[in-house]
């Protein structure tokens, strides 16, 4: 009988400039630019894998071409805060830093801790695995992205939609002066809730009907893509905050 192939955890370290990726099952090292022509490389070659989950930390910017070629892919994605990686090293006594030792790190973070952790802290708070439960209602939030929202946005059910957004980093803030009326950008708010619910809104603009009949309205009206999809995070969020407060399933509005 032929021996199954091993699921392989994949880290990666996302620089400005270079993704240095470890396959921890593999013990196999190697680096690609993060750049449209190393993103594409490194999509290719992971799908020659059985792939357990692939681990970025969040950055607030940098992970997210790569995490959208792997969505867009269908692979196994993760993003998960720095400081939870840290603490880990801490605890395996690791302290040494270099671009290599992170992407290792980061895989044997994703093959011993990840799920199990957190399903662990959830399970055992009643109030936690009900809002978890609650929330993954929504088309889109799948069980990362709703412990995610546990642990990083707590106040989650008891925030106004301004304060959701701000909070998120979604929030459109004016650039104006005198009679100069500038761009609306977004900025701040915390990078890991941010990039956890970046990664549910692609999910969502293609399963969830809501969002995709309200994000393809967007793209009709002109909106560039990223406009669109961060205007459909806003309305994700929103939502949920609702649901929690209300302590409510979601409702499909096309339903």
């Amino acid at each position: 009988m032929t021996k199954p192939v091993a699921a392989v955890n994949v880290g990666v370290d996302v620089g400005k400039s270079t993704l240095d990726v470890y396959l921890f099952e593999r013990q196999r090292a190697f680096s690609y630019g993060n750049d449209e022509d190393g993103i594409v490389q490194l999509i290719g070659r992971l799908r020659g894998y059985r792939l357990a989950r692939i681990v970025l930390e969040a950055t607030g910017c940098l992970e997210q071409p790569l995490l959208r070629a792997a969505v867009t892919a269908g692979l196994p994605v993760t993003v998960v805060s720095p400081l939870k990686v840290r603490r880990y090293a801490g605890a395996i006594g690791l302290l040494a830093k270099t671009d290599a030792n992170d992407a290792r790190l980061i895989a044997e973070f994703a093959a011993t801790a990840l799920d199990s952790d957190l399903d662990q802290a959830i399970e055992q708070h009643t109030r936690w695995s009900q809002k978890r439960d609650l929330l993954m209602t929504m088309p889109g939030i799948g069980k990362t992205v709703a412990a995610t929202l546990l642990g990083d946005l707590p106040e989650l059910g008891t925030l106004n939609r301004r304060q959701t957004a701000a909070l998120t980093g979604v929030a459109p803030f004016n650039r104006d002066s005198g009679r100069l009326r500038g761009k609306r950008r977004i900025r701040g708010g915390r990078a890991t809730t941010r990039t956890a619910l970046f990664l549910s809104a692609l999910a969502a603009i293609r399963f969830n009907p809501d969002i995709k009949v309200f994000y393809e309205r967007l793209l009709k009206a002109g909106k560039h893509k990223k406009v669109a999809l961060t205007a459909c995070i806003r309305k994700i969020v929103t939502a949920l905050n609702a649901m929690i407060r209300d302590n409510v399933e979601w409702r499909s509005a096309t339903a």
